[in-house]
């Protein structure tokens, strides 16, 4: 099922139907940053049940369980690079968001949404 021009609902996991709509938001998030990268985006991590999330040390609160948020990659970007990236393309078209996270052991970022899209922008453990 293809959620938006460039992202399926399969490249998120084994979704719910109860969180389709959840991660349709972040598809709609993440096909705004690829528009203004010009780029494809891998996605690494998309939706998890709290199972998986446990397995592999996901934080207990996670958005990913929730549909609620995406890890993801751009070849020819560091994961820093790729922040600053999805912040600045979030930003211009006045998107929100609630965290994104870079990861300097890796080249993937991740983008979280939230209730409380607080607009925050670190690098994770």
């Amino acid at each position: 099922m293809q959620l938006t021009p460039h992202f399926s609902l399969e490249e998120f996991g084994g979704v719910p139907k109860g969180k389709l709509p959840a991660v349709q938001l972040v598809a709609e998030r993440l096909e705004v940053v690829r528009a203004a990268i010009g780029k494809p985006i891998v996605i690494t991590s998309g939706y998890r049940s709290p199972a998986h999330n446990k397995a592999i040390g996901g934080a207990p609160n996670s958005a990913h369980i929730r549909g609620l948020a995406a890890d993801y990659q751009v070849s020819g970007f560091t994961s820093l690079g790729l922040a600053e990236a999805t912040r600045e393309a979030l930003r211009a078209a006045g998107e929100p968001w609630d965290q994104i996270i870079w990861y300097a052991s890796d080249r993937h970022c991740h983008l979280g949404l939230d209730l409380r899209m607080r607009g925050q922008m670190f690098r994770g453990a």
